[in-house]
């Protein structure tokens, strides 16, 4: 016999069994507290606490992605320490927060006036001259809305 469980405020969560995913609207307003929806793993990516795109590369060989989520490439920016990232799938705007490191004395940040919603351009420098540097492991993390 089919059957259907409630929530405390009578919304349906499971119905004949099948459970009720939230949708991309919720997941991205990330108001509702209530267990009106589940989260399914297609759709936590929508969340603004998730990053959207996150990449280990090199700068000492090819100049390549190591591992990553949601980034197309790295490509060698022409100077010592650039890289030019290009994102799997766009920002919905360029307000968007980029966390970034590398090893040793070292430091990433961004060019600010790369910016785009297609991708951005970081620079590795070292920390006591500011000069730029190539680095064998350099990780990005990004914040924002897709």
């Amino acid at each position: 016999m089919p059957w259907t469980f409630y929530n405390s405020n009578g919304e349906a969560l499971i119905e004949d069994g099948a459970a009720v995913a939230a949708t991309q609207a919720e997941m991205e307003t990330a108001t509702a507290t209530s267990d009106a929806a589940f989260v399914t793993p297609g759709r936590t990516h929508f969340h603004p606490g998730v990053a959207k795109v996150w990449c280990q590369w090199e700068q000492t060989g090819a100049h390549g992605i190591t591992a990553s989520y949601n980034m197309t490439s790295v490509a060698d920016g022409g100077s010592a320490g650039n890289t030019d990232h290009l994102y799997d799938t766009d920002f919905s705007n360029t307000n968007y927060a980029i966390v970034g490191m590398t090893v040793d004395d070292a430091y990433i940040y961004h060019a600010g006036s790369s910016i785009a919603t297609t991708g951005i351009t970081t620079v590795s420098v070292t920390a006591a001259t500011g000069s730029g540097v190539d680095k064998a492991w350099n990780h990005i993390v990004v914040f924002g809305d897709q």
